[in-house]
């Protein structure tokens, strides 16, 4: 859900994911944390968003030559 509170889950609905990777940007496009090992198996990873100020981030997927951003509000 968008907002999110504490946890954020990432899903990748590309069956034929390869050399993926996750970053949650704040305002300044600053990366906050960074997921360059994620399993391509389950194709989902879960954030804990816990510690970072309620706020406006952004997060970037890199799926091969796709990249994904989306803004995300955190309360």
């Amino acid at each position: 859900p968008n907002p999110v509170q504490n946890q954020l889950l990432v899903a990748i609905p590309n069956q034929n994911a390869r050399d993926v990777s996750i970053e949650i940007l704040n305002f300044n496009g600053q990366i906050i944390e960074q997921i360059t090992d994620f399993n391509i198996q389950s194709k989902t990873y879960e954030f804990n968003l816990e510690t970072l100020a309620a706020g406006l981030y952004f997060i970037k997927i890199k799926d091969g030559n796709r990249i994904t951003k989306r803004r995300i509000v955190k309360n």
